[in-house]
């Protein structure tokens, strides 16, 4: 290109750091940099990187400065969290994507399907001003129609890189089949179940208006997205060039196979397939596919030949990989997801070939990156796949959804390892020739030019249709924001009905966006109350800290201050009404003393545990940009040191805190939640992190409720006093060991899911529909045999619903099952007796004939029965995937145990979606006395919702035997409870822990179901009968609930009223074997 004067480039996208098409725009950037005659810069919506070359928009940058100084001067404490989340172009916006458009996609695809709105303005930026060509990226929730109109009127050349099919559809990334974009997108998308406000061809319609008829060059990457782009009626009359990414080949490039492959512990001989994706849950990337694919290939004698001596391998990239895609076939490594550049490389250079089963894509970076480091590629023959492949030269490609294609390309790869070593260098070259970085800058280089020498289209005003999207957007968004109980300070964001949206749509005002922009903002305010950490104090805090170890020393006095003035003085006013009471009151002193307790524990936790030793220090600096998320048990002032050493952009670490303790850095999310309350009710703050950190001393009661829940990905050190890690050490010997610290690369078997592993999606609740694994484990992770689990069904005319029941306990795969269904007779046309004909074989005792009820059934049931754990499951009702596999851990874990309980999941009728869950309100993880006097409180207790639903009780033989070896038969509806009660006279050890155990279904047929309570009248008989049984036995002891003032009640008396009760109770001995053992 002529070097007559420099061409000054911005490109713009929505941040800095997420993203296969921030990645790729980033090194488009990076190689401009290098050529003679670019100046180059980004301009992002939010900047996280320290480049300086990237600038971040001033409106965004301003609005966040305006709510820290707003935070700074308010006692109202406003998280990062709750900042990100109220940073967008509107409120409304944002309210219209998760209210209207995510609640309304179809089962079609779950590739996300987007709406911006107008955008952020960005015509005015300096950065813009003074630029003579600008180059859009990937600009969701930056760029809408107006603001990319706006950078058309300053008249200059305006090219936008595509990675998908965003910029040209009404919402969609990819079209899963569907032509509209080519006319135009209408209400009736296929990727929405309904689309009630038209906002679809809204969009289409606008971004048409704004940047249609050949306004905008698009360059694609590959050639199949230049011919989707000329197809498109946005884009049939622009120029577009195909212009490739481009790769640094020194940054990937191939390494010695063996390194490689010894920092996985694979052997050199094995063939190693590699499957790579963002995420396992996007079905786009054909994650669902290669389980079949392996299956098949398994058949090749050859091949399970290779795979019976362990040779096979098959690692895994992204996340959600070891959750939804263990085949239990072959050799398995699960890496998580890869950020370094670095790692990736390493990966590329273990596999001999990448399996990429994407549906649609573009040109994914995954392929070029594999080939780049020599490994060769077997794909789908879509998109840009072909761009890159030659087929059999440097991979294989098949059609589409040829699952028997692909692994006919296994068995080839495997059978004949040093042809596919071969395709791998002709990828290399491939590579060199086609797809080097500098390559890719110098065309845009030309491009450029060509652009500034040629004349521009004329960019008419833009204004949006009539009944716009802004404006649909912010009366929608706005309706359905202040429809909810959001806007009293609740967080049950549920959906408009079709007629209500209908209706929303066709007033005629709309709410000007300043109204919007302030109310949302006191709303937000308000939400946010006590949430995180306050994000000004944070800021200001990171911006002093030019000495760590002495701003490390000052920040220990300032918590230590406020802890004992916000924290604490709560629990000293607390105690001294109640001492001011204590005469005119019969409340023991025992109820002071676990507050009492409670604030020692709080202080000592501050001011105790010694700082990391050097050698920690040493040891973390060789891996710590090797994981995604930290998570922190037990913060102590060292443990917030290990934070600051650990640290690196891009990671996230979470704090548990069982205190208000503020973080030391915006990259430390602190949240105000015990490690209860975490497995309990916020699972994925755990699954999300791939490194653990344990500070010790902790309570190991609750310690131990972490068994079972932890991911073999996870690495896990473990930090403390010498003799504390000695005593762990020696329980699990750990794969590198120092005098304060035991590292694993892996979990201990004790600690491992062994079964399933949840990932949840959302923060809130219990994920029950899971995907059943193929092969179930045959042992447990300790080495022992599964325990035996006796199930019973009792079943009366329930022929709708039977089926569901009898297969959510055999699909559990659990190997040493025994279940018995009693059918009492059910009558034709009940479909119960040809179910149970057709399960037959697969049940341990199956019958039907007539018998006295439902209790008479369990009785018979639990008489034939040998399992050494116990429960039933009624004909309506199932249990959840995986549960009888959590139980047999969980009684493992606490063998004292007699009784343990979980969660339970409400749905309604034949729906699948969960209505709603239920906690017992006891301590989780703790084994205590089952309280005899609160399951005898009916009303205060047990109709209060104090205790379980029968269907996540489990308990052992002992306890059942002890207890009298059967239900009362002379009982209708209350036998469960009666049940429990005698466990409870006969001392039953009761644990209970997080895991979603049972789903509990609601429905007419149900013989509980009635406003008038049926089961009332003999409850309250069965109770009477109860108390008056133990009252001769001596056993009795009438509960009194905890006298709390008005001013205290919350989350903290929640905790005193089980401290209080738990404290009185017997105490339990300590667990058996250790949690490491």
């Amino acid at each position: 290109m002529s070097a007559s004067r420099e061409i000054k480039v911005v490109h713009l996208m929505s941040d800095d750091a997420r993203g296969g098409a921030v990645r790729a725009g980033f090194r488009l950037h990076s190689a401009l940099l290098q050529t003679p005659g670019i100046v180059s810069h980004v301009l992002v919506k939010r900047k996280t990187l320290g480049d300086a070359s990237v600038v971040e928009h001033s409106t965004s940058h301003k609005l966040f400065e305006t709510l820290e100084s707003e935070c700074a001067a308010s006692p109202v404490p406003l998280g990062v969290d709750g900042l990100q989340t109220y940073i967008e172009p509107t409120r409304s916006a944002r309210l219209v994507q998760e209210l209207y458009l995510d609640k309304r996609r179809s089962r079609l695809t779950n590739t996300i399907f987007t709406f911006t709105g107008e955008g952020l303005s960005c015509a005015d930026e300096a950065i813009v001003r003074e630029a003579d060509v600008l180059n859009l990226h990937w600009v969701t929730g930056f760029l809408g129609p107006r603001s990319i109109a706006e950078l058309l009127q300053l008249g200059k050349p305006v090219i936008w890189t595509f990675h998908d099919l965003w910029a040209m559809t009404g919402g969609c990334h990819y079209a899963s089949g569907c032509r509209k974009f080519e006319t135009a997108c209408t209400s009736d998308c296929p990727q929405l179940t309904s689309d009630p406000c038209g906002l679809v061809p809204a969009a289409f319609s606008d971004r048409l208006a704004a940047y249609g008829e050949g306004r905008i060059t698009v360059v694609t990457p590959s050639r199949w997205m230049g011919r989707e782009a000329q197809a498109s009626r946005i884009f049939k009359g622009s120029r577009v060039e195909v212009i490739p990414y481009g790769l640094d080949l020194d940054a990937f490039s191939p390494m010695p196979r063996a390194a490689a492959r010894e920092q996985f512990g694979i052997p050199e001989d094995a063939t190693v397939f590699l499957f790579a994706c963002s995420s396992a849950a996007e079905e786009r990337k054909g994650t669902g596919l290669l389980r079949e694919c392996i299956r098949s290939a398994c058949t090749d004698p050859g091949f399970e030949e290779q795979r019976a001596k362990g040779k096979i391998w098959l690692v895994f990239i992204g996340w959600g990989t070891q959750e939804s895609m263990a085949t239990n076939l072959l050799q398995e490594v699960h890496l998580g997801f890869v950020r370094t550049d670095e790692k990736l490389r390493e990966v590329f250079s273990a596999a001999d070939a990448l399996i990429n089963l994407s549906t649609e894509d573009n040109l994914p970076n995954m392929v070029l990156e594999a080939m780049a480091c020599g490994t060769s590629v077997i794909g789908f023959d879509v998109g840009g796949m072909p761009d890159m492949i030659v087929p059999g030269e440097t991979g294989h490609l098949v059609p589409v959804g040829d699952v028997y294609q692909v692994a006919d390309k296994l068995v080839a790869c495997a059978n004949n390892r040093e042809a596919t070593l071969a395709m791998g260098v002709r990828s290399r070259q491939a590579m060199e020739r086609n797809f080097p970085a500098q390559l890719q800058a110098d065309r845009y280089a030309k491009l450029y030019e060509e652009l500034l020498a040629a004349p521009r289209p004329s960019a008419p005003t833009f204004t949006p249709r009539s009944g716009q999207v802004l404006q649909l957007a912010v009366q929608v968004g706005e309706s359905l924001w202040r429809s909810t109980n959001l806007a009293n300070g609740g967080t049950n964001w549920e959906l408009n009905t079709e007629e209500e949206v209908t209706d929303i749509v066709r007033r005629p005002a709309a709410i000007a966006d300043t109204s919007v922009e302030s109310e949302s903002l006191g709303l937000l305010r308000r939400q946010l109350n006590m949430r995180d950490a306050e994000t000004a104090w944070l800021k200001e805090i990171a911006r002093r800290q030019a000495d760590h170890i002495e701003e490390l020393t000052r920040h220990s006095r300032r918590i230590q201050r406020n802890v004992g003035y916000k924290v604490v003085r709560g629990f000293y006013n607390l105690v001294r009404k109640l001492r001011g009471k204590k005469k005119d009151s019969d409340k023991p002193a025992s109820f002071i003393r676990p507050v009492m307790d409670k604030f020692d524990r709080v202080t000592r936790g501050l001011s105790t545990g010694a700082p990391p030793s050097q050698e920690l220090l040493d040891y973390l600096e060789t891996m710590k940009r090797d994981f995604r998320a930290a998570f922190f048990v037990s913060p102590t002032m060292s443990n917030l040191d290990l934070h600051h050493r650990l640290a690196v952009p891009g990671q996230l670490h979470t704090c548990l805190q069982e205190i208000q303790i503020w973080p030391q850095s915006p990259r430390l999310r602190s949240l105000n939640l015990t490690l209860e309350l975490v497995l309990d009710k916020h699972p994925n703050v755990l699954a999300e992190a791939d490194f653990v950190v344990i500070h010790l001393p902790y309570d190991k009661h609750r310690l131990a409720a972490l068994g079972g829940h932890l991911l073999p990905h996870q690495r896990l050190l473990i930090h403390g006093a010498p003799e504390d890690v000695a005593a762990v050490a020696k329980a699990a010997p750990p794969h590198k060991q120092g005098a304060d610290f035991a590292f694993y690369f892996a979990p201990p078997p004790a600690w491992l899911d062994p079964y399933w592993n949840d990932l949840p999606e959302k923060t809130f609740g219990n994920p029950v529909w899971r995907s059943l694994a193929q092969k179930p484990p045959a042992l447990m992770p300790n080495g022992k045999e599964w325990p035996k689990i006796t199930v019973v069904t009792p079943s009366f005319k329930m022929g709708h619903y039977i089926e569901d029941t009898i297969l959510s306990v055999l699909d559990q795969g659990y190997p040493n099952l025994e279940y018995l269904v009693l059918d009492g007779g059910s009558p034709a046309p009940d479909a119960t007796p040809a179910i149970l004909d057709k399960y037959r074989d697969r049940l341990t005792y199956a019958v039907s004939e007539k018998d006295k009820g439902q209790s008479d059934a369990l009785n018979k049931g639990f008489a034939r029965s040998t399992g050494e754990i116990m429960t039933w499951i009624n004909s309506d009702d199932r249990l959840a995937p995986g549960s009888l596999f959590r139980m047999a851990m969980a009684f493992e874990l606490y063998p004292e145990a007699d009784v343990i309980s979980g969660v339970v999941a409400h749905v309604r009728g034949d729906g699948k979606d969960i209505v709603s869950t239920h906690r017992a309100l006891l301590p989780m993880g703790r084994v205590i006395t089952l309280p005899l006097d609160r399951l005898l409180a009916l009303e205060d207790c047990w109709q209060a919702g104090h205790f379980f639903y029968q269907p996540e009780v489990f308990w052992r033989r002992r306890i059942w035997e002890a207890a009298g070896s059967r239900v009362a038969s002379e009982m209708y509806y209350s036998f469960d409870y009666a049940l429990w009660v005698r466990f409870a006279m006969a001392g039953a050890k009761y644990v209970r822990i997080p895991d979603t155990i049972a789903i509990f279904r609601f429905h007419d047929a149900q013989k509980t179901h009635g406003k008038t309570m049926p089961f009332l009248p003999e409850l309250i008989r069965v109770n009477k009968a109860l108390i008056d049984e133990a009252k001769e036995k001596g056993i009795y002891k009438q509960h009194v609930p905890p006298v709390i003032p008005k001013a205290h009640k919350g989350d903290v008396i929640d905790w005193l009223a089980v401290e209080e009760e738990t404290a009185t109770a017997p105490q339990a001995a300590p667990p058996g074997p250790s949690l490491l053992a």
